[in-house]
């Protein structure tokens, strides 16, 4: 290779070195300042934030409440739960005086009970054989046929039997073991002598209701009685039908008072 072009090379390369080290020597002096100026900026944020404490409580208050974390919606008071025993009492009181029946639609709007309650008192008015269903999804209506009890089934007659035909005697046979009788069935249904009158829940429900001035719900009543729900609604309409018992409210608010 000619001496002058070594020399050119020489020359390139050497200018190359210079503009690259030069480069990396403004780089590095960019990079100082601006590592600096960032530290000061958070030492006078550190500062003032010192000196102005109620700044995080504020800068907390601006934040989007769909950004905020969200606070559990608290359980209402016990005594604004709605018990199924009120719901169904309330059923029974629409669907009595409606012969074709009422759809859950209906229902829903004439109580304001959510779908979920009235499914669960409907199902328990169907188990005691209160209510009867018909049609299926929208459709559907239920229709009140009042409380039924279990009657017991008349034996029919059975028929005269033919004298058997006389048989040979047989062989004797060893006599068997004797099997153990099993226990019998308890019935559900109390014997007669035990039964409650509709008299006796009318005086027991009076001696309630004379101790609350304010009314009780039938909730309340089967609590302070120990009665049911249903022989407790035959004698409460008893005495609202004799004018000793006003109802007062409406839906999950309704109260029964004694009358003056």
């Amino acid at each position: 290779m000619p001496r002058s072009k070594t020399d050119l090379s020489d020359q390139i390369d050497t200018i190359i070195r210079e503009a690259v080290a030069h480069i990396i020597a403004l780089v590095d002096t960019e990079r100082e300042a601006i590592l600096e100026s960032v530290q000061q900026a958070v030492t006078a944020l550190d500062s003032s934030l010192k000196d102005r404490p109620g700044l995080p409580e504020a800068l907390r208050r601006a934040v989007p409440t769909s950004i905020a974390r969200p606070v559990g919606s608290k359980r209402p008071p016990r005594d604004q739960w709605v018990r199924t025993a009120d719901v169904v009492i309330r059923l029974r009181e629409l669907l009595t005086g409606r012969r074709d029946g009422a759809r859950i639609a209906e229902l829903r709007e004439e109580t304001q009970f959510s779908d979920m309650q009235l499914h669960r008192a409907l199902r328990e008015l169907r188990d005691g054989g209160e209510v009867t269903k018909e049609g299926e999804l929208r459709r559907t209506v239920y229709r009140y046929t009042g409380s039924k009890h279990p009657s017991s089934a008349k034996k029919k007659p059975s028929a005269k039997k033919k004298p058997a035909a006389k048989k040979k005697p047989a062989a004797k046979k060893k006599p068997a073991a004797k099997k153990k009788r099993s226990p019998s069935r308890q019935t559900t249904r109390p014997p007669r002598a035990q039964w409650v009158s509709t008299d006796d829940v009318k005086l027991a429900a009076r001696k309630a209701l004379r101790r609350k001035s304010k009314g009780l719900r039938m909730s309340d009543l089967c609590a302070a009685t120990g009665f049911s729900d249903k022989q407790l609604y035959r004698a409460v309409m008893a005495l609202v039908d004799e004018g000793t018992v006003q109802r007062v409210g409406k839906l999950r608010n309704m109260r029964y008072v004694l009358g003056s």
